[in-house]
């Protein structure tokens, strides 16, 4: 570095003084040639930054990710079901009619619009604080969601993973009721306390938003289970979706799936739902998004092998590998993997190799390896909508202006979900009567005459629940509350909690607090929330902690 330095700086103080030097035999001064020179200089750098240009775009054009795409034909799945799942040529040409089928084609497009649609309305919900905690996009991947709108029934049973806004919305759950419980709203699915990775319809049977990696697979082997039941005992679901006396139609087909990364099919709970599905001949597909990241890790870091849907052949289990940039190849291979189920002929698997447009959620930094370069490659290479675009108005099946007037449609129903959640993010006090958690963690403040005091009488625990009384003012209301023997309060001041941070005390608060704990808290609060939940985190270390806002 220093020799390059002393270098330059030679050559800048030698062209400095032949600059105004006179060349010999020419009569003109050596800053003409200088200047002349300098033109030179010019076009050949014009010419250079082309070439680089052309170098760069060739490169750009020549990218290759960590992960490669893979560029697979229909032919391949095709050989596929001949191979693995039993089907005929003949067979395998019957679910080609998709290709034609104009009315089909436009709602598969429809339903991978609501799902980017949807996802980029709650990343700007979230960006502007709308949207609390945990939250996972899907953006990306929407052939899967296309999928489960074109293959997978109402009555089938859906376990899905953290990132599964689309996956319900996809399952026919109401787009404004998933938007409702991102935003804790009373109208959301779960009335606003599952939140993002907790959505959950009784009518759609979709039952989760699962937040633990691969949780939700022994679940929905044991909905397989259930299904079999049910046809042995003869019982079904009433209206109000209670087991009832009555058998299931005779042509009843329903199967259970499960959603999940190709990451947490790495679990050893795969290995255990493969063998009892197998053993059992369970109606399940297992559907493997393989995205290539594990949260933020490159999946072949800690996987050794990354072909899951290979992974039931020691149990029996057949399984499909497709190109998630191909949609409409997603939704002809994965029906044929569906109906086979649907016949009887037990589980399968399903692995969907797509990239995901975002980071593991919005709060994530991405610092992880390759993993900027990868998104904007995929977002101009590996993109389901776009691809679908080209193909199907390229061939004539739709016109630009169709397709634009479909998005119009879309986007109009997403806006329309957002636009009815105008009003603040909070939830009537009479809400907490139906939780079952077994620690609160009130946030008050004192008013006159203790407003806040008679409501919280009114929520008294009949069982052994604890109630945990902060107020960041006066211990004044906490007295009050021991005067009305609650199991549990304590005065937490903002003193006497800096005080235990300084000397680590008291260590019977880490006993209490052995389970989730629900902070809740009136709107007036809100602003203290982001100090408050730092030093509860700070002194809780192992424990859940979530927010709820109440109407004071």
């Amino acid at each position: 570095m220093y020799f390059r330095r002393t270098a330059l700086v030679t050559a800048i103080c030698a062209a400095s003084a032949s600059a105004f030097s006179v060349a010999p035999n020419t009569g003109r001064s050596s800053i003409q040639n200088v200047l002349a020179s300098n033109n030179i200089a010019k076009n050949d750098m014009a010419m250079k930054m082309s070439a680089t240009v052309s170098e760069t775009e060739t490169a750009e054009e020549t990218f290759l990710p960590m992960r490669p795409p893979l560029d697979m034909k229909w032919s391949n799945i095709a050989d596929q079901l001949v191979e693995r799942f039993g089907y005929t040529p003949d067979e395998v040409e019957s679910y080609n009619v998709l290709e034609t089928d104009k009315e089909a084609l436009l709602k598969l497009y429809n339903s991978m619009n609501l799902a980017r649609a949807f996802e980029n309305a709650c990343n700007q919900a979230y960006m502007q604080g709308k949207i609390r905690g945990f939250m996972h996009l899907d953006n990306g991947q929407e052939s899967v969601p296309g999928l489960v709108d074109y293959a997978i029934k109402n009555g089938d049973k859906k376990y899905s993973y953290y990132r599964e806004h689309t996956h319900a919305i996809a399952s026919g759950v109401d787009p404004g009721a998933v938007m409702a419980e991102l935003m804790m709203k009373e109208t959301g699915t779960c009335k606003g306390a599952g939140g993002s990775m907790h959505i959950f319809d009784k009518a759609t049977y979709f039952q989760g938003g699962w937040a633990l990696v691969s949780e939700q697979l022994p679940y929905a082997a044991g909905a397989a289970k259930s299904i079999l039941l049910d046809r042995e005992l003869g019982l079904s679901d009433d209206a109000s979706y209670e087991k009832q006396d009555v058998p299931p139609p005779a042509d009843d087909d329903r199967i259970s799936v499960v959603f999940v990364g190709e990451g947490g099919s790495q679990n050893g709970r795969m290995a255990e739902i493969l063998n009892a599905a197998s053993k059992d001949n369970l109606p399940l597909l297992i559907l493997t998004i393989d995205n290539g990241r594990a949260i933020n890790t490159f999946t072949p870091d800690i996987a050794q092998n990354n072909n899951v849907y290979l992974q039931g052949q020691h149990y029996g289990v057949p399984g499909l590998l497709v190109d998630g940039l191909n949609a409409v190849d997603v939704a002809k291979g994965g029906k044929a993997v569906i109906d086979y189920i649907r016949s009887g002929k037990g589980p399968a698997m399903l692995q969907v190799h797509t990239y995901r447009f975002n980071g593991h959620s919005p709060a994530d930094p991405e610092h992880e390896r390759g993993r900027k370069d990868e998104k904007a490659w995929a977002r101009a290479e590996q993109d389901p909508i776009k691809a679908f675009e080209q193909k199907y108005t390229s061939n004539g099946m739709f016109t630009e202006e169709e397709l634009k007037e479909a998005r119009k449609e879309i986007l109009a129903q997403v806006k329309a979900a957002v636009n009815l959640l105008k009003s603040p993010t909070c939830l009537p006090w009479s809400w907490l009567n139906s939780l079952s958690t077994q620690m609160f963690l009130i946030l008050t403040t004192i008013r006159k005459k203790h407003q806040h005091i008679p409501k919280l009488l009114t929520l008294a625990p009949s069982g052994p629940k604890n109630w945990l009384i902060f107020n960041p003012t006066s211990t004044a209301c906490a007295r009050k509350l021991w005067q009305e023997k609650f199991p549990l309060v304590m005065p937490l001041t903002l003193p006497f909690m800096r005080r235990c941070f300084a000397i680590q005390e008291p260590p019977y608060m880490q006993r209490i607090f052995r389970r989730d704990l629900l902070m809740i808290f009136p709107n007036s609060l809100s602003r203290h929330m982001g100090r408050l939940e730092q030093l509860m985190r700070s002194l809780m270390k192992d424990i859940s902690l979530e927010r709820l806002l109440v109407k004071p």
